[in-house]
């Protein structure tokens, strides 16, 4: 495959072979993926300035998982404060805030702005619902103020 050349702003250079069609090298693309390469870095090796739709393609057509060891954005994560995050949508929430707000009995679709979810029992891993209360930010701070031996 010859060397594709693009200028600073991703477009391709006159005379390199980029404003050509060119042939993918599939081959290539499935070792790259197995390796653990993103599809964007993948696409980027191959002077693409995004991901390749046809690489998007051919790679989720494979059907094959990753390599053992490899994290996809998926499931749950442990921040280094202790709250458990999950991954909804694209992006990590707390699970205290999805537990509460799809569980709760009072029919609240979000957490108003100044307002917080509260582990009752203090412990942040334990996300059930009976242990989970909103509160407003300045009660929540006399709640932790008064736990930790203060005077209100």
């Amino acid at each position: 495959m010859e060397e594709i050349i693009r200028d600073s702003k991703g477009r391709f250079v006159k005379g390199s072979q980029g404003h050509l069609k060119f042939k993918l090298d599939y081959n290539k693309i499935k070792e790259l993926y197995l390796e653990g390469n993103s599809m964007l870095k993948i696409s980027k090796m191959l002077g693409f300035k995004g991901i390749n739709s046809k690489i998007f393609k051919y790679i989720k057509s494979l059907g094959i998982s990753r390599p053992s060891g490899f994290q996809m954005k998926t499931g749950f994560k442990l921040r280094k404060d202790g709250y458990l995050m999950r991954w909804i949508k694209g992006n990590y929430v707390f699970l205290h805030h999805y537990t509460y707000l799809t569980e709760n009995p009072y029919g609240h679709f979000f957490i108003p702005k100044g307002w917080v979810v509260h582990h009752i029992n203090q412990d942040k891993l334990d996300n059930r619902i009976e242990n989970l209360i909103m509160l407003s930010q300045s009660k929540h701070m006399r709640l932790h103020h008064y736990l930790r031996g203060h005077k209100i």
